[in-house]
């Protein structure tokens, strides 16, 4: 009998060896990175600005994420913006689906595009000297980090310890705007041209909140947001109206807002 439990013994602890073998550390954030399509950016924010760095190297991108896919990432619901702490590293890469795989890292935490926050230990500084970044670029704002929402607003409302202030507004000359109606997520602008000159505008706008008396840039919510190329044209001595959804900045905290195109802006408040 004695030898029969020994004998269990051993093969229960043989098969928790085999077990633990089978199961190496590591994690699955990137599986359905497409970097053979697609190129890889590295975003730094270290407190003052963002840098972005470009890599087409398909090759150099495949070792960075076999680096990445390394790490541990042990999932915590511990995480809120307060934690975070420069310097920030973001990363985005194009999916097989065709849309952006995004993720922040921060003050030990990493941080997915769906909000989920991961314990992740990873030398980022060492990863941004390693390799020959083909393109580089300075960023003013927070905003453009990747998952930059996550990391800047929660149900508590916004870190504005992590908010970019908003440049000022340099309106044109005889042009206005002025809010015609909200509803939902859409706002309806009216612009008038009070000159004797056609003026043109095109689609992109911005999100600025107000907080303590200053203006700060809203960060969309993560996802693939663009704008159309094209230009309205608005005739002198006329008006017209134009209206923006504002999907890309999901759900927002109760507050003094202003949506800004073109120089021009219009307040509104929530709820």
């Amino acid at each position: 009998m004695k030898q029969l439990k020994r004998a269990a013994a051993v093969f229960a602890f043989a098969l928790l060896i085999t077990v633990s073998a089978a199961t190496p550390k590591g994690n699955t954030l990137f599986k359905n990175a497409s970097p053979d399509t697609s190129a890889l950016i590295l975003y730094c924010y270290d407190g003052s600005a963002v840098t972005c760095k470009v890599l087409y190297d398909g090759a150099d991108t495949k070792k960075i994420l076999q680096s990445l896919s390394s790490a541990d990432a042990q999932k915590t619901g511990g995480f809120t913006p307060a934690q975070t702490a420069a310097p920030i590293y973001g990363i985005t890469i194009g999916g097989k689906d065709g849309n952006p795989i995004q993720a922040a890292w921060s003050n030990g935490f990493w941080i997915a595009q769906d909000g989920t926050a991961y314990r992740f230990d990873y030398d980022f500084e060492a990863l941004d000297g390693k390799y020959a970044w083909d393109e580089t670029d300075t960023l003013m704002s927070t905003a453009d980090l990747p998952c930059a929402r996550i990391l800047c607003q929660d149900a508590s409302g916004w870190n504005k310890s992590l908010l970019t202030p908003a440049e000022p507004l340099n309106p044109p000359d005889q042009i206005s705007a002025s809010l015609v109606s909200m509803e939902q997520d859409a706002l309806t602008v009216s612009f008038e041209n009070q000159g004797e000159e056609e003026w043109a505008y095109g689609e992109y706008f911005a999100l600025h909140v107000l907080i303590d008396g200053v203006w700060y840039v809203v960060p969309p919510v993560p996802g693939s947001w663009g704008f159309c190329d094209i230009a309205h044209i608005l005739p002198a001595q006329s008006s017209q109206e134009q209206t923006y959804t504002l999907n890309m900045y999901g759900s927002l905290p109760d507050g003094s807002y202003r949506l800004t195109a073109e120089n021009l802006a219009v307040e509104f408040k929530l709820p």
